[in-house]
């Protein structure tokens, strides 16, 4: 993909809102690019995922939501150095971590997270039959990351982008998977809950065995001096 700032129609404002998805056309430059692909996200959900159905890149989406989650740890740093946050706690065992070597490792962290991500969540999708590939359910994860922008806001942030993320990933499965709300709210729980039944089974399973194992040496004491 390859962007020419050159080319930009200095006519048309920064904020106007194309018919289609400028971060993967290239047609425009970087950051003209990514603010309006950020302001179709936020203001106009629905139109902006219909026009990305026939889309089929990888790379692109990838590196929008590798972009956004940075910039989001970006502003929770920033707030947990000032103390402005009440969030910021979290990141302030990494205060004796260089900042280049904590962005290089979490932006390299995030490359692999995503495609594990899409994975884990669509279980959900394939299991409750979504109409689309699991390449709608990596879009629907890595453009929801437009939400990690809103730790901007002090105090607030964190809540608001986790609630918003929310809200982009059910409508992108509304339009790429056909999915209700209730039908996407259920295939965003179904991965967790499974993932929940495993982890209480292997923790179950040895208890089960130890217990049987401790039973059975107690009726055979209690055997010996029937």
């Amino acid at each position: 993909m390859h962007f020419n700032i050159a080319e930009r129609n200095e006519s048309t404002p920064i904020f106007n809102l194309p018919k289609y998805n400028l971060w993967e056309e290239g047609e425009q430059g970087f950051l003209r690019a990514y603010i309006n692909t950020l302001r179709k996200v936020f203001f106009n959900t629905k139109e902006f995922f219909n026009n990305m159905t026939a889309l089929q890149g990888w790379l692109m989406p990838l590196l929008f939501g590798v972009i956004s989650e940075m910039l989001g740890m970006f502003f929770n740093i920033l707030y947990s150095k000032s103390e402005i946050s009440s969030y910021g706690y979290f990141f302030r065992f990494m205060s004796d971590i260089p900042s280049h070597q904590f962005f290089l490792s979490a932006s390299l962290a995030l490359f692999i997270y995503f495609p594990l991500a899409t994975l884990f969540l669509h279980i959900g999708v394939f299991i409750l039959g979504g109409s689309g590939g699991i390449n709608k359910t990596f879009r629907a994860l890595t453009y929801s990351s437009s939400a990690s922008l809103l730790h901007v806001i002090p105090y607030l942030g964190t809540l608001l982008s986790f609630l918003f993320r929310i809200v982009i990933i059910l409508r992108a499965y509304r339009i790429f998977h056909g999915f209700s709300i209730l039908r996407g709210v259920t295939a965003l729980l179904l991965p967790h809950l499974l993932l929940f039944i495993i982890i209480l089974l292997l923790f179950l399973i040895p208890l089960a065995v130890v217990g049987a194992g401790v039973l059975k040496n107690f009726i055979d004491f209690m055997q010996i001096f029937g």
